[in-house]
């Protein structure tokens, strides 16, 4: 990306990929269920936060697969299916 667009966007891109606004309240606020499916490895997770937001939230579902991968459909194509099945 630094080759093609230069420096600015590069640093752009890299700014808002780590400042990021924290949605915990906004979320617990939702009067919804939701199903969180994702890898137990997964290093582009917030782990802590994760954890605190399940602690904080017992109507939603959290579902930890096993592997480091984040992109779960391409992955885990068939256990993703059955979890969203099993959700409607």
């Amino acid at each position: 990306m630094y080759k093609d667009l230069g420096q600015n966007v590069l640093i752009s891109q890299l700014k808002s990929t780590l400042k990021r606004e924290n949605l915990l309240d906004g979320i617990l606020a939702l009067d919804i269920s939701m199903k969180i499916y994702y890898s137990k490895g997964d290093k582009l997770i917030n782990h802590k936060w994760l954890k605190e937001f399940e602690e904080k939230n017992k109507k939603f579902i959290f579902i930890k697969t096993s592997g480091s991968s984040h992109f779960l459909p391409l992955e885990k194509e068939k256990e993703l299916i059955k979890e969203i099945k099993n959700y409607f």
